[in-house]
């Protein structure tokens, strides 16, 4: 069962519940979007994540760093840092941001030209890659919430717990954001 919403009055369902359940990372979609507060226009992805079962959900208005780059803080870095089996803060103090990689496709060879593609009302359809390797079809938690108006909503994101301290470790970072 996908996530389905209704088109008047802005409501929605969450058909996962609250809790942290596992996806994989099938896809990205970069567009123009708003800040919430300024309504000024700033580059957004769109993340394309599945379940198990093979149903998907769209996780939107994830923001994209300035210039691509890996700062803690960023829900995009996050989420990237997860699918690697790290903390975002980890992944920052790598201090490497050439390992993360941005394909936007054909003739897009720099943030501003991705930023100008976008606000031209392109929407790109995007790979990302770490240290040479794709971040597609690899799992991470998302821990789900239901917003005001009942949509499935990521509040954040943890590697894959494995075993021992690392699955401690893990739980402790979901229980410090709840």
């Amino acid at each position: 069962m996908g996530i389905k919403g209704k088109a008047s009055g802005g409501t929605g369902e969450n058909p996962y519940g609250d809790g942290v359940l596992e996806f994989k990372l099938i896809g990205i979609t970069a567009m123009i979007g708003e800040k919430f507060e300024t309504k000024e226009p700033i580059p957004q992805m769109t993340l394309h994540w599945q379940d198990d079962d093979g149903d998907a959900f769209d996780e939107k208005f994830v923001s994209v760093p300035k210039n691509f780059g890996i700062n803690d803080k960023s829900k995009l870095v996050e989420r990237i840092a997860a699918l690697l089996g790290k903390s975002s803060k980890a992944l920052a103090d790598e201090g490497d941001d050439s390992k993360l990689e941005f394909d936007a496709g054909l003739g897009i060879e720099s943030y501003e030209e991705f930023v100008n593609a976008l606000a031209s009302g392109r929407q790109i359809k995007m790979g990302i890659n770490y240290d040479g390797a794709s971040i597609f079809n690899k799992n991470c938690n998302l821990l789900i919430e239901t917003s005001e108006k009942g949509w499935a909503k990521v509040r954040s994101s943890s590697p894959i717990a494995t075993t021992g301290t690392k699955k401690k470790a893990v739980a402790r970072e979901l229980e410090s954001v709840i």
